[in-house]
C-alpha cells in the first residue's frame, strides 16, 4: 500500500482477509514521519511499515519499500507510486508477477480535456515544470495510470475501470458471518452508545469526500415531515455542523456491525464526479451484509449494486433524497424486505466467499 494512513485500507483489507485463507500475506506500506496508522484498521494485520520523512525526495524510500518484498507475486494497491513503482520495480529485480488494483480513477485530473489537442497540452503543462519530488504529484498518478497496463493482471472495482483499464471485476465485501444481523440486539446497542430511542438514525461511516454528498444528505434531513431523524457521522469528522447530526468521531471497524444494527437506514448521496463513479463505497456493501434499507444516487455501478434491493435516486437530487428516506421509514415492511434481499446478494456475490472465488481466477495462471 503507499500510504497506511488513508482510508484506501478499506479496499485492501476484505481482499488480504480473504487471501489469507489460502495464502501467506505479508502487508507492507508507507507511513509519512509523524502520521498514524487508518484508525479503524490500525491493529487488523502485522504491517510492515516504511516511514517517509514527506520532506521532498523519495527514491530511497521507493527502493526501502521495494526491498523489503518477498513474496511469490507481489499484489499492488491503488495506483500509486509507492505501490505500483515498488512493484513494477520487484517484477525487474526478482521476476516475480505483478497484479495491480484500482480502487480509483487517480489520475482523472489529467483527462479532463475531451480533444486531442486540448488534452495534449494539459498533459504538457502537467509534465513540465516542479512537482518531481512530490511521489503523490499529479504527474505521477498520470504516468503510473499509463504503466498499470504493465501488469500481469488487473482486478478492479467497478465497471467504469473495467472499461477502461480491463481485468477482473472484484467488488470488495465484508465478511457476512461477522456482519450478520441475527448476532446484535438494536435496542441493547442503542444504550451501549448512548443513541436514543425514539428517533430515526440515518448511519454515514467514512470519509465525507466533497464527491460523497453529505451536504446534500443534510439539506434532505431540513426537508423531511418528521423532526426526529438524526445522522450519525463515523469517521473522519465533516466541517459541516447540524442539530440534526451526531458525530461519533472514528471508531474500530469491529464495531460497525453494532453500528449498523443500532441505525434505521444508510444513505449514499454520491456526486456525479469521476472519483465517485469509479468507485464503490465499502460501506455499501457492509449495510447490505446488516440488512439495512439503503438509500443512494445513480453514480456508477450503484444502480447495479442495489438493483432488487434498495432505493436508487438522481444524483444531486436533494428532493429524491428526502423522499426516498421517507418511504424507507414509513414503511417498516417493504423496509425490511429490501435489507433481507440486499443481505442474501451481499452473502451470494460480495462476500469473503465471493472474494475467494474471483481471486481463484485471478492468481490461477501464477499457481
Amino acid at each position: 500500500m503507499p500510504n497506511l494512513a488513508t482510508n484506501h485500507i478499506v479496499r485492501v483489507a476484505p481482499i488480504l482477509k480473504a487471501l489469507q485463507r489460502n495464502h501467506d500475506v505479508e502487508l507492507i506500506g508507507v507511513l509519512k514521519q509523524g502520521e498514524e496508522l487508518f484508525p479503524p484498521f490500525a491493529h487488523e494485520f502485522d504491517y510492515r511499515i516504511v516511514t517517509w520523512d514527506g520532506r521532498g525526495g523519495f527514491l530511497g524510500t521507493l527502493r526501502e519499500v521495494e526491498g523489503k518484498i518477498r513474496g511469490d507475486l507481489i499484489y499492488a494497491f491503488q495506483a500509486a507510486t509507492f505501490s505500483v513503482g515498488a512493484a513494477l520495480l520487484g517484477r525487474l529485480r526478482r521476476r516475480v508477477p505483478v497484479i495491480i488494483d484500482m480502487a480509483d480513477w487517480e489520475a482523472w485530473g489529467m483527462f479532463r480535456h475531451r480533444t486531442k489537442l486540448r488534452h495534449a497540452l494539459h498533459v504538457c503543462r502537467h509534465l513540465i515544470g516542479p512537482g518531481w519530488r512530490a511521489p503523490g504529484s499529479l504527474k505521477y498518478r498520470y504516468l503510473i495510470d499509463k504503466l498499470c497496463t504493465r501488469a500481469d493482471a488487473i482486478t478492479v472495482v467497478s465497471t467504469a475501470l473495467q472499461r477502461r483499464f480491463g481485468g477482473f471485476l472484484l467488488r470488495h465485501g465484508p465478511d457476512t458471518t461477522a456482519f450478520d444481523p441475527a448476532r446484535f440486539d438494536r435496542s441493547t446497542l442503542r444504550d451501549k452508545w448512548g443513541l436514543p430511542h425514539d428517533q430515526h438514525l440515518i448511519l454515514f461511516a467514512g470519509t465525507p469526500s466533497n464527491w460523497k454528498g453529505v451536504d446534500q444528505l443534510v439539506r434532505a434531513l431540513d426537508r423531511l415531515s418528521s423532526d426526529r431523524v438524526r445522522l450519525v457521522m463515523a469517521g473522519k469528522p465533516f466541517p459541516l455542523t447540524s442539530d440534526k447530526m451526531i458525530h461519533m468521531g472514528f471508531v474500530p471497524h469491529a464495531a460497525m456491525p453494532e453500528l449498523l444494527t443500532l441505525s434505521d437506514l444508510v444513505v449514499l448521496p454520491q456526486q456525479n464526479h469521476p472519483m465517485a463513479e469509479s468507485q464503490i463505497p465499502n460501506k455499501a456493501f457492509e449495510a447490505m451484509a446488516m440488512a439495512k434499507p439503503i438509500v443512494a444516487s445513480a453514480v456508477g455501478d450503484m444502480g447495479e449494486v442495489l438493483d432488487g434491493c434498495g432505493v436508487v435516486v438522481e444524483p444531486e437530487d436533494v428532493d429524491g433524497l428526502a423522499r426516498g428516506i421517507e418511504r424507507v421509514l414509513a414503511d417498516r415492511a417493504w423496509a425490511e424486505e429490501l435489507g433481507r434481499r440486499a443481505r442474501e446478494k451481499c452473502v451470494r456475490e460480495y462476500s469473503w466467499d465471493a472474494i475467494e472465488r474471483v481471486l481463484a481466477d485471478v492468481l490461477r495462471p501464477f499457481a
